[in-house]
């Protein structure tokens, strides 16, 4: 009788094991279609993120900016209004994204821009009025206010990169 029920009490274990292995499996499969769908739909928003940063990178505002550049004539206060509202439009999340994490002065502000439409270093020090110096500086400081750690300037623009 006592070996009968030793038994029982194996293959009642024995089947728990079993249910719970099969519940845990399922469960693991579950997780991996949500974290599919979820990578999906990263890459939905993402590809709308690149088609706006694209119709952006050929605005009527940033061609102003470009042929500013060409013609070495002043970005006027309009123009970088016009600029913010582009951004606002084409990158709705980009702007509510830095300042989410930390306070941005105009000019860290307007670097930002300039680096996320991926001028270089030198137009951006001549479309803020700095020396080309100042522009590294800038962005390597702007790591080192959001992340508390030093960086250099290329690591500030592969976060805004990623935003």
């Amino acid at each position: 009788l006592y070996l009968v029920l030793v038994i029982l009490g194996l293959v009642m274990l024995l089947i728990w094991i079993v249910d719970y292995l099969r519940r845990q499996k399922l469960e693991a499969r579950l997780q991996a279609e949500k974290i599919k769908n979820l990578l999906s739909e990263l890459d939905k928003q993402r590809s709308l993120l690149n088609a706006g940063l694209m119709n952006l990178r050929h605005s009527e505002v940033v061609v102003r900016f470009q042929n500013s550049l060409a013609s070495e004539t002043c970005i006027h206060e309009t123009d970088w209004k016009d600029l913010e509202k582009s951004f606002r439009s084409y990158l709705p999340t980009f702007e509510h994204s830095l300042l989410s994490l930390h306070e941005l002065s105009q000019l860290e502000w307007r670097v930002c821009m300039l680096i996320k439409l991926s001028f270089s270093s030198s137009d951006i020090a001549r479309l803020v009025n700095r020396s080309p110096t100042t522009i590294p500086s800038i962005r390597s400081r702007l790591y080192e206010k959001f992340f508390m750690k030093k960086g250099k300037a290329s690591d500030w623009d592969d976060f805004l990169e990623t935003i």
